[in-house]
């Protein structure tokens, strides 16, 4: 079956779910689009249930986007959570209610530390951890051990106000060993 521009209604269908599929574009990902949108649409995340279920999240839309990158070593040793640095945004929170941002870090992790422990990640949003992968309950590590290789995450934070705020990638060793980081970037896509 073809639709009215001649194109197979299954390849349609085909391409509004590559459609769903995020895009690199230059310094940031960005998604480009969701079945039903039309051009110009904001895109809409549609899950009322956050994975895992601990956080109902109403549809939200993605108007627009921030990024920070750096490239400079760093190191680590602390078993407590400190800012990365470099991976701090401020930000606009638009719109009337609360609603989801969400951040990708990613990093190249280097080997250049003589014994490189297992490395954790999380995000806080005004120095609030987020529930979800790298809080209290489910700690997520994005690097163990010595050889290089560039790992990321991307994270979904909990609902928030309009209005100005920060959000950060924060990491801490599990043993007190050093975690070393080279060329890293974080993305902030937001209302």
């Amino acid at each position: 079956m073809r639709d009215r521009l001649g194109v197979s209604t299954g390849a349609r269908g085909i391409g509004l779910v590559a459609m769903l599929a995020l895009d690199v574009v230059g310094v940031g990902v960005r998604v480009v689009g969701a079945a039903g949108a039309q051009q110009g649409d904001p895109t809409t995340f549609g899950s009322n249930v956050r994975s895992g279920g601990d956080i109902s999240t109403p549809d939200f839309r993605v108007t627009r986007y921030k990024g920070v990158s750096a490239t400079q070593d760093v190191s680590s040793s602390s078993t407590a959570y400190t800012n990365m640095p470099g991976l701090s945004i401020s930000f606009r929170q638009g719109g009337t209610i609360d609603s989801p941002v969400m951040i990708t870090f990613q990093g190249e992790w280097i080997g250049s530390c003589t014994t490189q422990d297992r490395a954790l990640l999380r995000l806080t949003i005004d120095g609030v951890t987020q529930p979800g992968p790298g809080d209290d309950n489910s700690p997520f590590s994005a690097h163990e051990g010595t050889e290089d290789s560039t790992n990321g995450f991307t994270f979904v934070s909990a609902p928030v106000s309009p209005g100005i705020h920060t959000a950060s990638i924060q990491w801490a060793s599990v043993g007190g060993n050093s975690i070393c980081v080279d060329e890293r970037q974080m993305i902030l896509e937001h209302r």
